[in-house]
């Protein structure tokens, strides 16, 4: 959290707000503890029970004469004792290290990996199930106008949107890059000095279905409130595409970590085979309002969603009681 200036009260009234949304429905639960380690670039062999793998590419290799396993990881990464790596990911191919023949074709991965926070905390649906991070609760959030019926609050808020794949979804994420220079203009244009230090990621799963995030920070000005200051929090907002579903996942908090949070929940996010043909999920109960139209279609549109949770929240906060109305025993005493 960031405040700017001397008087403080204005950030604890709306972190407070934020935290009530839920927790008037549900009770707390134990908050995560603060300095786990929620994505690195390498496991140990024998971990990936506990990880998520997210990949960010992959490429086929072919083993040429002369190559040694510690050659191709100082080829591809600068440090042939990250070896192990491509053995982990070709087990079925190499039986021994030290052994690989010329005409092998090897897969080669830059991939993160994403801890598993709360093995308990397994939502399960009929076609879909995902997890939530620990220290989470879900239930409803209501913020005015905007809102989510279900909505998993602990350490921030991440608004869950879950329906069936759309034409439209697929051919805005299908160009990554032009769809990053639409959302940052579309942000120039309606948010400009609110919204800055935007970050994009792109993965796939090991299934190969594509994963999107973006997230950046947002300035709450506190001025109109007669207050010369300002604090921040931070979006995070998270896609994942299956065969038949697109998952969407917004997430916002005053404190940094949000991003972690909605990475997980959206890497952890399965579609299930279920019995027969396909049905939809569209009437599943994970919707999110208020939407906004833009540019970007086939795509919720986050930025304007969070802007008006926080507007409301702000207002909340700063609001100022009601004058009391004159009563008789207040005029004239009892």
């Amino acid at each position: 959290m960031g405040l700017l200036g001397r008087k403080r009260r204005p950030a604890c009234a709306l972190a407070l707000s934020i935290g009530v949304g839920v927790s008037l429905l549900l009770p707390a639960m134990t908050v995560q503890a603060t300095g786990t380690e929620y994505k690195t670039d390498r496991i140990e062999a024998g971990q990936e029970e506990d990880y998520i793998e997210l990949i960010q590419e992959s490429i086929e290799y072919e083993v040429r004469p002369g190559d040694c396993l510690w050659d191709i990881a100082e080829e591809f990464w600068g440090d042939g004792s990250l070896y192990g790596d491509i053995v982990m990911y070709n087990q079925e191919t190499i039986s021994d290290p030290d052994i690989i023949y010329p005409g092998t074709y090897l897969e080669i991965r830059n991939s993160v990996y994403v801890k598993k926070q709360n093995p308990y905390g397994r939502i399960f649906m009929w076609r879909y199930e995902f997890y939530m991070p620990s220290g989470s609760a879900a239930g409803v959030s209501d913020f005015g106008e905007n809102g989510a019926n279900f909505c998993l609050s602990g350490n921030g808020e991440i608004a869950c949107l879950v329906q069936d794949k759309t034409d439209e979804m697929v051919r805005t994420t299908s160009d990554w890059e032009a769809c990053i220079r639409r959302l940052e203009a579309y942000a120039e244009d309606n948010y400009a000095g609110k919204m800055d230090e935007f970050s994009f990621e792109h993965y796939q799963s090991v299934k190969g279905e594509d994963i999107y995030l973006y997230s950046c920070r947002y300035q709450i000005d506190f001025s109109k409130y007669g207050y010369d200051e300002s604090m921040y929090a931070y979006l995070c907002v998270g896609m994942k595409m299956t065969e038949h579903i697109q998952a969407e996942f917004v997430g916002f908090d005053l404190e940094e970590g949000i991003d972690d949070s909605v990475r997980y929940v959206t890497a952890s996010f399965e579609e299930q085979p279920g019995i027969g043909a396909y049905t939809s999920v569209n009437g599943s109960n994970m919707a999110i309002w208020e939407d906004q139209e833009w540019e970007l279609d086939g795509m919720f549109n986050s930025l304007a969603w969070v802007d008006g949770c926080l507007t409301y929240l702000a207002d909340k906060a700063m609001e100022k009681p009601e004058e009391k109305k004159e009563t008789m025993t207040s005029k004239y005493g009892r």
